[in-house]
């Protein structure tokens, strides 16, 4: 079983021990699923269009017109693009998990819920 498959699994067993004629049991529903289903490609897509800006002012302030190899420019920064926004996208799954992982124990914090730290699955 996946990390992440873990981590879903505990966070649903402390939920379910909060009771429910408690409000902030939906809000805490909300965020487990935001944070659970996080594939990372809103970060990808800011890492993506910040590396692409960073390209062209590099093309057209920094280094400018005349010494110049365009072909060998435009590997280069398409390859910069595309590492930049699988960057951004592991960066935004990693927080994710982190997130679900600090909700998980702020729960169990709130609510006093006993964790046995040595089960067995």
């Amino acid at each position: 079983m996946s990390p992440l498959k873990n981590i879903k699994k505990d966070v649903n067993s402390v939920l379910s021990a909060i009771p429910d004629s408690e409000i902030d049991r939906d809000y805490y529903v909300g965020k487990i699923k935001k944070y659970s289903t996080e594939c990372g490609c809103s970060m990808g897509a800011v890492f993506l269009f910040a590396a692409a800006g960073i390209s062209l002012y590099w093309l057209f302030i920094h280094v400018g017109w005349k010494n110049i190899h365009l072909l060998n420019f435009l590997w280069q920064g398409c390859l910069f693009v595309f590492l930049s926004a699988l960057l951004g996208k592991a960066l935004g799954i990693t927080i994710a998990r982190i997130k679900l992982r600090m909700l998980y124990y702020s729960l169990i914090k709130k609510y006093k819920y006993h964790v046995n730290m040595y089960k067995m699955d």
